[in-house]
């Protein structure tokens, strides 16, 4: 079983996991993936290479730690701790910028965003907590849960898919 794991601001953090399908033997509490979390690079960032299925990445990287659990019938749990930029040499570096609120989104191998959580705020600190249950499809091979900007210091939330 590969997990991958990334993370951006657009799509702030992404966690790859196993197939969820109808033909895995799931227990309703057992998780169907869990996976940690981590921070996106440099490198993945602001650019259509930090495209993760049609969801556009920041234009600068963060750091982040944390973990996410997905059950199979849905219930999502996503703990991030730390989720800040990482703009070395600047005023925003250690910051989380002008985001306070995030969202979480499953995405499935076909690339669609199939669900989306509402937004939770986001602290000073970096630290937020998704407790939600989303609709997962029945077959969802290859799912990533993307952590993305919910609301920015404007307080207005970010609409998207």
């Amino acid at each position: 079983m590969h997990k991958a794991v990334l993370a951006s601001v657009a799509a702030l953090v992404l966690v790859a996991g196993l197939g969820l399908g109808a033909d895995r033997s799931v227990a309703k509490t057992e998780p169907a993936f869990k996976s940690s979390i981590a921070g996106l690079p440099a490198g993945l960032s602001g650019s259509a290479s930090g495209t993760i299925r049609g969801v556009l990445s920041a234009g600068a990287p963060w750091v982040a730690t944390g973990e996410v659990d997905l059950i199979k019938h849905g219930r999502l749990r996503v703990d991030v701790e730390g989720l800040l930029l990482d703009l070395p040499g600047t005023p925003a570096d250690g910051t989380t910028g002008p985001v306070t609120g995030v969202r979480a989104s499953l995405t499935c191998q076909n690339g669609d965003v199939v669900a989306t959580t509402g937004v939770v705020p986001l602290s000073a600190a970096g630290d937020a907590e998704i407790k939600e249950t989303i609709s997962v499809p029945s077959s969802c091979v290859g799912p990533i849960v993307l952590i993305r900007i919910g609301r920015t210091g404007t307080g207005a939330e970010i609409l998207g898919p």
